[in-house]
């Protein structure tokens, strides 16, 4: 799922850039294409963090997420808001 969305967002914003008429269904695409890769970083991201093989193996790098709930929802969210912002920002044609 991960390698179908990249590519298909560099499409959909090159689409969406170079047409003279954007229908709403090319955003809802975009939108998809970048909420799915951002979400599948997101969680990968975060369920390395929180392994506690990786914890163990390195106490310094990993496991920095706080055992609160509200701050890992808070870490999650700003995970994928990077992400999404990343993914947006590579994709967008030069």
């Amino acid at each position: 799922m991960m390698m179908e969305c990249l590519p298909s967002t560099v499409m959909q914003m090159t689409v969406l850039c170079v047409s003279k008429d954007q229908p709403i269904i090319l955003v809802f695409a975009l939108f998809s294409s970048v909420g799915t890769g951002a979400f599948l970083a997101a969680i990968l991201s975060y369920d390395y963090d929180v392994s506690s093989r990786n914890t163990k193996a390195s106490e310094s790098f990993y496991g920095c997420i706080l055992k609160k709930s509200g701050r890992k929802a808070l870490v999650f969210l700003s995970l994928l808001l990077l992400s999404a912002f990343t993914l947006s920002r590579s994709s967008f044609p030069a």
